[in-house]
């Protein structure tokens, strides 16, 4: 789906003739997503821009292809139900009840699986695996970190999580934990139902994004206390929520100690100005937010997206942050490690 919400538009060789598409994409008026199936170009965007059109196109590419029963699953799933963006893998994932045979598909990975009729939604048309069934399924066979971002943004949409309204959110957040739960512990048997179990206990509908969840998932994997996130800090200046905090007041039983220690992640996007602002505008905006935090006693970090590419790294330095008995006492998650850890 494009920003209108709708899906890219495929032309198939098949109907415009081999001699016109040929010429089409020499003008670069098409561009081929796989054989005998083109697209006209978008504009230059964001890499994760390009990378969900590409994943789309895809998806819609290999339609004609499956002659049983299907429905887009995993992550291609995530993508149709707009959670949050996940790296493309260059196929388009699809559950089907019945094989075809030895045969294969460039650009299309089969899933042999059985499921209810309860497990499977039409979006624009399109036969997709339920927004529960997606978040299980992310849950079991995606890396850990993706897991937990695809289950955040599920459990954030299923429990219609809002910061401004906390208890509710988290009693309607734990209603939804419970079905997920269920949901996992009827895939007793699957390949990754030790991750999904960890992602299950540990998923939350107030990360509010990909990155947020990524940088989550580092302090949760190697073992430390589960941060809370938008924690509402008064301030100066109002109300703040910073991504991830820990209250020492909780980690060390000292009811009278008021520090926080606080992680915050920010994207490219963080600091453009808006319409109407001046060049550095956001960035002076978001260093008296920091003052206005640490007058509160909160000591906060920014983080990038390069910090997520060293978990380990930054595992490190985050855990540097805590008390040092908290730290030592770290033990790695099993379920939530990676390899890239």
């Amino acid at each position: 789906m494009d920003e209108s919400g709708n899906f890219p538009i495929i032309h198939f060789t098949r109907h415009l003739g081999s001699a016109e598409a040929q010429r089409l994409r020499a003008n670069g008026d098409l561009v081929r997503v796989r054989r005998g199936a083109s697209t006209p170009p978008i504009a230059p965007t964001t890499q994760w821009e390009r990378d969900r059109h590409d994943a789309l196109s895809m998806m819609l590419a290999v339609r004609d292809c499956l002659h049983v029963p299907f429905a887009y699953a995993y992550a291609t799933a995530a993508l149709i139900h707009g959670l949050v963006d996940i790296p493309w893998d260059g196929r388009a994932h699809v559950i089907q009840r019945h094989r075809q045979g030895r045969w294969r598909a460039p650009g299309l990975h089969h899933h042999w699986a059985l499921w209810d009729e309860s497990d499977v939604t039409v979006i624009n048309g399109l036969p997709v695996t339920s927004l529960l069934r997606t978040m299980i399924d992310c849950a079991l066979y995606l890396r850990a970190d993706y897991a937990l971002g695809v289950v955040d943004a599920g459990m954030r949409r299923l429990a219609a999580v809002s910061r401004f309204e906390r208890e509710e959110s988290e009693r309607r957040q734990e209603l939804v934990r419970d079905e997920l739960t269920d949901g996992v512990a009827d895939r007793a048997r699957a390949k990754g139902i030790v991750q999904a179990r960890d992602i299950t206990v540990n998923a939350s509908g107030f990360s509010e994004g990909m990155p947020e969840s990524r940088l989550r998932w580092v302090p949760l994997a190697g073992g430390l206390p589960g941060p809370t996130l938008q924690l509402a800090i008064k301030t100066h200046l109002g109300t703040r929520y910073p991504d991830l905090a820990w209250s020492m007041s909780q980690l060390t039983g000292d009811v009278d100690d008021p520090r926080v220690i606080a992680e915050e992640y920010d994207g490219v996007d963080k600091y453009a100005p808006t319409d109407g602002e001046r060049p550095g505008a956001a960035i002076n905006r978001q260093a008296k937010r920091d003052e206005a935090l640490r007058l509160a006693h909160v000591d906060i970090r920014h983080r990038f997206a390069r910090d997520l590419d060293s978990p380990r790294a930054l595992f490190e330095l985050m855990a540097s942050r805590l008390p040092p008995a908290i730290a030592a006492a770290a033990r790695p998650r099993p379920g939530l490690m990676t390899r890239n850890w």
